[in-house]
């Protein structure tokens, strides 16, 4: 029996992406010139189809691979230390102490970042978000393996809201599972009647069923006496029923834009910028690729009279006329202008490696000569950076500082390496509580009685 929450989040996803439609139809165009995976954001294409045919140019798929790996290992040096913790308190008593916790803190969380998929996932969100102009990652603990686990969404899979002050709050994702999926995320007594049908035979278990998945602000129909600050709804979409329900403490979601303009939620990106002079290229490439065919073998012309059958262009063919110069190639200037095409490729190639700043991180790769100044390398690097100042800041701002965030929190929930002190404030007497850390023999984890983290 369909559910009244269920149904009404439904007609919010559908709202929500009927007013995104307009921006899936230019990233699924910028995806189908940049993205060789190919996104299935508004056309669906099944795996591992040969997408290659629809490519006479590389350039665009080339400089977006380079924009987003020299974001990727500027800013996040596998291996290397990409940001610091510091006190921001007055406390000068406790100073030295509180920066010896949190270098401490920082070591830990680079560790536990860098040994899960952090960076497999960074790259692909880092260059959906430069290329397209919005990218998603969601920040999880594995309480199975114990590590923390990353996941980049595409933006044809969820919609954003943006609360006042034009921060996104909440996301509605939109997958699929199949019956025999479902039961194990969701359990059998959650799952509807058609899904439990089609899991119980062989031949029918790998049938999709589609769900909408909702984070927001715990502010509608509070979850637990409002403990958490983040409701999280999965809905079957064809049921219209709610198959979990819960909350998070943090938002799990960060959510990059890479430009955006006040009145737009979704971010605009180098591939959108680009798209007019992509689409040109790949036209020009195509006319130029029939323009060389043409110069290596042109069309002839043939005197009827003097020639039987089709001329022969094999090397070493003897062709057997009644006079000479019966056949030959046609006027040159029939065959197109070689060389004014490929100079017109050039200059479009030129703009769109500007266009994704492919200049600025292969910027000492394209010098001539073999001698350069301190000086001059200074001056290239810092023009560099100025370009990418501003969407830079906006990467940083809204996906790597909330995804540093969220990952610290949960290290500090988990307990991992004890992060976490080892005393509680009880809210309710006002009083601090032990930390009821698990004996030696024991390797379950403990909880604490006063609050929701557990101890390792």
């Amino acid at each position: 029996m369909a559910d009244d929450r269920g149904v009404q989040i439904i007609a919010l996803r559908d709202r929500e992406r009927n007013e995104q439609a307009a921006f899936l139809s230019l990233y699924q165009a910028a995806a189908d010139l940049t993205r060789a995976r190919g996104n299935s954001i508004t056309s669906l294409r099944q795996p591992g189809e040969d997408i290659s045919l629809r490519y006479y140019d590389g350039t665009g798929i080339q400089d977006a691979q380079e924009l987003a790996s020299g974001l990727t290992t500027t800013m996040l040096p596998i291996g290397q230390a990409f940001f610091a913790m510091e006190d921001a308190s007055d406390d000068e008593a406790n100073a030295k102490k509180h920066d010896e916790y949190l270098a401490k803190a920082a070591e830990v969380v680079h560790r536990e970042m860098f040994s899960c998929n952090f960076s497999l996932n960074i790259n692909e969100v880092v260059g959906e978000q430069s290329n397209l102009g919005t990218g998603c990652m969601f920040t999880e603990f594995d309480r199975n393996l114990r590590k923390l686990n990353y996941r980049n969404y595409d933006v044809g899979a969820y919609q954003i809201q943006e609360n006042v002050r034009g921060r996104v709050d909440a996301i509605i994702l939109s997958f699929e599972y199949t019956a025999r999926q479902a039961i194990q995320e969701y359990g059998e007594d959650k799952v509807s009647d058609d899904i439990k049908k089609a899991a119980a035979e062989v031949k029918t278990e790998s049938d999709t069923f589609p769900f909408v998945w909702i984070v927001r602000p715990n502010e509608v129909n509070p979850i637990g006496n409002g403990r958490f600050k983040w409701e999280s709804l999965h809905v079957d979409e064809k049921a219209k029923t709610i198959v979990r329900e819960g909350g998070y403490d943090t938002f799990p979601f960060a959510v990059g834009r890479w430009s955006k303009s006040g009145r737009d939620k979704y971010g605009y990106g180098q591939g959108m910028v680009a798209l007019g002079f992509l689409r040109m290229l790949q036209a020009q490439r195509k006319t130029h690729i029939k323009m060389a065919h043409r110069q290596a073998e042109p069309p002839l012309e043939a005197v009827a009279d003097d020639i039987e059958g089709i001329p022969d262009v094999r090397p070493n063919a003897v062709n057997w006329v009644v006079r000479r110069n019966s056949f030959g190639s046609i006027d040159q200037n029939a065959l197109g202008n070689f060389v004014i095409t490929d100079q017109t490729l050039k200059d479009d190639r030129e703009t769109i490696h500007e266009i994704f700043y492919r200049d600025v991180f292969v910027m000492f790769g394209d010098l001539k000569g073999d001698r350069r100044t301190t000086i001059e390398i200074r001056a290239r690097a810092q023009e560099g950076l100025r370009r990418l100042s501003q969407p830079v800041a906006r990467l940083q701002e809204e996906l790597l500082n909330p995804i540093i965030e969220r990952t610290i929190n949960l290290l500090i929930q988990w307990a991992v390496y004890r992060l976490r002190p080892r005393r509680c404030w009880n809210t309710t007497s006002s009083t601090w509580a032990n930390w009821p850390w698990p004996c030696a023999t024991s390797r379950r984890p403990a909880r604490c009685s006063m609050c929701r983290y557990w101890a390792r």
